[in-house]
């Protein structure tokens, strides 16, 4: 037993285009002036809407196998050395050397409150580090990622750093710290 070819649904609607009419092809009516070009779009557009809507994800899904789609597949942090945009450049040593800093970072230091210091003066080093090369991105999720640390201690160690670096006990109330670091930063100690 043999089952007729399952008919296109383009074929379908050329078929109903022409009902009425003695034409074999779309094209032949239109160049028989009996039907216009604006008529046959209109009329393709309406069918391919209606059997996209009817067919749903289906036949997307078999229009997917047909017509394979290369995924860019998002690398792993740590192995990621290639920036995935046009030109697909490298980043330059400095960077890289930054983010073997980073993944370093968190064996810094050691067990108590001097630890706990030394860790944050490192995390401000590399801070700077990190604002002198303009890595993209906030400091303490970009030391996070490559550190893997919690970023919520990351953001404490770094607040602790820059307060250390201002010479303020890092376990004050900080508000305004960071907007002093910055001025300070820009037009220096005064």
């Amino acid at each position: 037993m043999t089952s007729k070819p399952k008919r296109h649904y383009a074929d379908k609607a050329a078929a109903k285009f022409l009902r009425g009419t003695t034409f074999s092809s779309p094209h032949e009516a239109i160049a028989a002036g009996a039907r216009t070009e604006e008529q046959w779009s209109a009329f393709m557009k309406g069918e391919a809407a209606r059997f996209w809507s009817e067919n749903g994800k289906k036949a997307r899904r078999k229009v997917k196998k047909r017509h394979p789609i290369q995924r860019k597949t998002r690398k792993k942090a740590e192995n990621q050395t290639a920036i995935l945009s046009i030109g697909a450049k490298k980043p330059s040593s400095d960077v890289l050397a930054l983010e073997k800093r980073a993944q370093e970072w968190p064996r810094t230091g050691g067990i108590g409150r001097i630890g706990v210091e030394l860790s944050a003066r490192a995390a401000y080093a590399l801070y700077l580090d990190f604002a002198r090369h303009g890595v993209a991105g906030d400091f303490p999720r970009w030391l996070a990622r490559h550190s893997g640390v919690n970023r919520e201690t990351c953001r404490e160690r770094f607040k602790a750093g820059c307060a250390l670096a201002l010479g303020v006990n890092p376990r004050w109330n900080q508000s305004g710290l960071l907007s002093e670091l910055r001025e300070r930063e820009t037009k220096g100690a005064v």
